[in-house]
């Protein structure tokens, strides 16, 4: 009796023992995914630090999201804020990374299993950018996104959705002045037609 109870309870440990390697290796086992493949999968391309003090959301077995202080935009319409989804193995690599003065350029894509915006491929999707420069193990890869980055410098960097509303704010201000000249000029139009008409009578 104690025999099989005994190997009950070995079962019973191998059963739980593989239950959490496979998980394991579900959260942590990501196949490398081109740059390119990267590239075109993203919705969203942003650079700069998820806020690991921020409270965790959206936990599941592969991602979980915390929010991401946008420094600068290169794809999407995004605010200064948002969540955007790590696997809960990378965090605390990542969160060391940033401590260093490391950033992120992020490449997210919309996805139905998640409320929030999740890294292409999990780690493919987070390029890690430490002094200006990016650090990458695979030298084919380094070498495309850093050519990203100098296509991106020569254009105008994308503003945020909260830099827009301050642009629009300066537009209306426009608008405001525009038509108070307007007015006026209409103004002065219609004076110098009054009197016009008033010489021609008397």
């Amino acid at each position: 009796m104690k025999m099989k109870k005994s190997i009950a309870v070995i079962l019973l440990g191998m059963f739980l023992s593989m239950m959490l390697i496979n998980t394991q290796a579900h959260a942590t086992s990501w196949a490398e995914v081109e740059p390119e493949e990267v590239h075109k999968r993203a919705d969203v391309i942003v650079m700069g630090q998820y806020d690991f003090t921020s409270k965790p959301q959206g936990r599941n077995m592969v991602f979980t999201s915390y929010e991401f202080n946008v420094q600068k935009v290169f794809k999407g319409d995004v605010t200064q804020k948002i969540r955007a989804g790590i696997d809960g193995y990378d965090v605390g690599w990542a969160d060391e990374f940033q401590k260093d003065g490391g950033e992120f350029l992020l490449f997210l894509e919309k996805n139905k299993e998640f409320s929030f915006l999740t890294p292409v491929g999990g780690p493919n999707g987070m390029i890690q950018i430490s002094d200006g420069k990016v650090q990458h193990h695979n030298i084919t890869s380094r070498a495309y996104y850093e050519e990203f980055l100098k296509k991106q410098s020569e254009k105008p960097v994308v503003k945020t959705s909260n830099e827009a509303v301050q642009n629009d704010d300066n537009d209306y201000t426009y608008l405001y002045v525009g038509l108070l000249v307007f007015s006026v000029c209409i103004g002065i139009f219609l004076i110098l037609r009054f009197r016009k008409t008033n010489k021609k009578l008397f």
